[in-house]
């Protein structure tokens, strides 16, 4: 992976920000990473927990050799989101963000998702069940 130098703690450093990560996740492995404010409350994710659940779906990816190729992400907001992104980054792959389809109007949606698939020749969409689900379950 190509690294870029970047500006931290007032210095240069050839880190990406997938070492950036993991080293928080090994120093720090309590503090919290990300806050997701819902209506019904908050929802945290510590460094050790986001390394963990990143680390698991970019070894995944590392072993179907997608290094290099596009991958649909098709997730609502959420820590599932920030999760499928980094772990792009951590296996190599390139993330194409796409808002997941409505199911109360799939039929203007889903060509939408598959224009964009055909444009990003993407190679795997990493997404939830019930995405999947209504994905696959439309007539």
């Amino acid at each position: 992976m190509k690294k870029n130098s970047v500006f931290l703690n007032g210095e240069t450093s050839d880190l990406t920000f997938v070492d950036i990560l993991r080293n928080r996740a090994e120093n720090n492995p309590d503090q919290k990473a990300f806050t997701f404010i819902k209506n019904d409350g908050n929802l945290k994710l510590t460094y050790s927990e986001l390394d963990k659940r990143i680390s698991r779906i970019a070894g995944k990816l590392q072993a179907m050799e997608l290094e290099g190729e596009r991958v649909l992400l098709l997730y609502p907001p959420g820590f599932d989101y920030i999760i499928g992104y980094f772990a792009c980054l951590y296996a190599g792959v390139t993330a194409v963000p796409v808002y997941p389809p409505d199911p109360a109007s799939l039929k203007k949606t889903l060509p939408r998702l598959q224009s964009i698939l055909n444009d990003s020749k993407a190679k795997l969409a990493l997404s939830t069940k019930e995405i999947i689900d209504d994905v696959n379950n439309w007539e």
